[in-house]
């Protein structure tokens, strides 16, 4: 499968990157939607993650909630973009002294968001996987990451 991950924070689109790779994806990375839009034709992602890292400039946490927008059939992509509430960082703080501010973060943060990750990707495939085989199929709906984990599972177990 190939994703396309659009982020501004460089050190968080590094760890989507590899671990995506580690994921078995075919990786296409942008650093922000202008470059992501003009990567869309070229490399036709089933899968486009964006703003990950960007609630982190809110004081949101990344993964909290997610929202899922795709349109039926095996061309489509599913586009993810994120947003939620986090409680362990003071961005105004954070985003003074870096560009990154996934540094900034609690360890313990910081490893919940890398499960969150591999969860995320888990329930994309899936996901992914069940719209292939749909035709007159939409989606565009805000989901608690276990809601679609839940939701993406459900479909492939009516498939199988």
């Amino acid at each position: 499968m190939r994703i396309l991950i659009a982020e501004k924070d460089p050190n968080g689109r590094r760890l989507l990157e590899q671990m995506m790779r580690m994921e078995g994806y075919d990786v296409f990375v942008a650093q922000g939607c202008k470059q992501a839009k003009s990567l869309i034709s070229e490399v036709n992602p089933d899968i486009i993650l964006m703003n990950v890292f960007s609630p982190l400039q809110s004081g949101n946490e990344p993964l909290e909630q997610v929202k899922v927008y795709c349109n039926e059939g095996m061309e489509s992509a599913i586009y993810v973009t994120c947003i939620g509430q986090c409680n362990e960082l003071n961005a105004d703080e954070a985003s003074e002294s870096s560009h990154s501010l996934f540094d900034h973060l609690p360890t313990r943060l910081k490893i919940n968001i890398v499960e969150r990750i591999q969860r995320l990707c888990i329930a994309l495939k899936q996901l992914k996987r069940w719209l292939v085989s749909q035709t007159g199929f939409s989606l565009e709906r805000t989901f608690a990451l276990e809601e679609l984990e839940s939701y993406a599972l459900a479909r492939i177990m009516r498939c199988s």
